[in-house]
């Protein structure tokens, strides 16, 4: 059998989705350094718009990572100042990369090294993956695969106890009304 060759994309999914037990579409993002998508619409604010509330929605460095511009409109007789708030080009991902992401996810799915339970879930690791992911050059492993699926199954316990206390405080709070 011939051996299976991996990009170097494909290799990053499996590496991280060793270290974080999953990983979704948008994560895979982060190889390329992009974090937003191109907005058709964008982003207005009151120029009395406090900096605290900026920096609260948009990050600490929203600064070098937005078009920040002022900009003026008359509705009704009335003129609005405000900003106009827009993703820099080089920090959005587009869709030759994009498509990049989706044939190398499909890929590893393909080869049975990934598998996604449901149609806009995370990916997993398979053991078939896991394998290929946590080999070093002399071929050991750094942990079980036992250990890494029931670090997953505690992640996937916490969240759901996560959602029942949420849950329970929504309930909770529904029946003061």
């Amino acid at each position: 059998m011939a051996k299976q060759r991996l990009s170097k994309l494909q290799k990053w999914i499996l590496e991280k989705c060793l270290n974080d037990t999953s990983i979704h579409y948008r994560d895979v993002w982060e190889f390329y350094g992009k974090k937003y998508t191109e907005k058709k619409k964008q982003d207005t604010f009151r120029a009395d718009c406090p900096d605290q509330e900026l920096t609260r929605r948009y990050g600490e460095n929203y600064e070098t990572e937005f078009n920040i511009e002022e900009y003026q409109s008359e509705f009704m007789g009335e003129v609005w100042h405000g900003l106009r708030i827009t993703p820099k080009k080089e920090y959005c991902i587009t869709n030759s990369e994009k498509a990049v992401i989706s044939r190398s996810l499909k890929g590893l799915v393909n080869k049975g090294l990934l598998i996604q339970l449901s149609k806009w879930g995370a990916y997993n690791l398979t053991e078939a993956g896991y394998l290929k992911a946590n080999k070093t050059a002399d071929g050991e492993t750094f942990i079980s695969f036992k250990d890494y699926q029931e670090n997953i199954v505690k992640q996937n316990e916490a969240r759901a106890a996560e959602a029942r206390k949420f849950k329970e405080d929504l309930i909770r709070l529904m029946a003061k009304r």
